[in-house]
């Protein structure tokens, strides 16, 4: 969320393009799955279901798949010129969202 304030920010000001605002956007909606889907299924676990019937591990490992798009959409973000404020945290989340995506996988 940070990090889409405060494109949009810079966007108000003219620093960056409309280009990196979609990209931000757009990492910011696959973090938002990802809060999503664990908010969701820890509210509502599924009691004494194997890992390849669990609602809740479908619902994450599509991650291992979507996080490497976030991570390429927030470095063309840091090419289009925005700051390194913003492209570092999504980088990160990113990369911790593929290795939720990875460990979901390997557990079904």
């Amino acid at each position: 969320m940070y990090g889409f304030l405060r494109v949009s920010k810079e966007f108000k000001s003219g620093k960056v393009a409309t280009s990196v605002l979609w990209t931000v956007g757009c990492v910011f909606l696959i973090t938002a799955y990802a809060a999503y889907a664990f908010l969701r299924y820890t509210g509502r676990p599924h009691p004494y279901l194997p890992p390849w019937k669990d609602s809740a591990t479908l619902g994450l490992a599509p991650l291992f798949f979507v996080a490497p798009v976030g991570m390429a959409l927030s470095v063309f973000a840091g090419i289009g010129g925005a700051s390194r404020r913003v492209v570092v945290p999504l980088l990160l989340a990113m990369l911790s969202l593929f290795l939720v995506g990875v460990l979901e996988g390997m557990s079904v």
